[in-house]
């Protein structure tokens, strides 16, 4: 058998989601077999407070730990390139084996 090579994975994304949206704050939901992030932009005034969704997004919850893999290597790599501390590594308690 010969080697299967890798394929190469085409992003698309349509033109009304080429422009990011902005947010500034962001919850979390789950349900039996996924997980719904949403994100917002959080605004307050003296007389009220109010969240607008700009962004909803489920990801089954076999995906859960890859995203949340990326997601630290993404914050690690741009306190490394930035060199920002944000807070990653105070925020992850690795359990050793014994």
């Amino acid at each position: 058998m010969g080697e299967e090579k890798e394929k190469i994975v085409k992003i698309n994304i349509p033109d009304e989601l080429k422009v990011p949206e902005h947010a500034n704050t962001f919850r979390v939901k789950y349900t039996d077999s996924e997980f719904l992030l949403e994100f917002g932009v959080w605004n307050e005034t003296d007389n009220y407070r109010e969240v607008n969704v700009v962004s909803r997004v489920t990801i089954p919850k076999e995906k859960l730990s890859s995203f949340i893999a990326f997601l630290y290597r993404a914050g690690k790599a741009f306190e490394k390139e930035f060199d920002e501390d944000l807070g990653i590594k105070q925020m992850v308690t690795l359990k050793k084996k014994g």
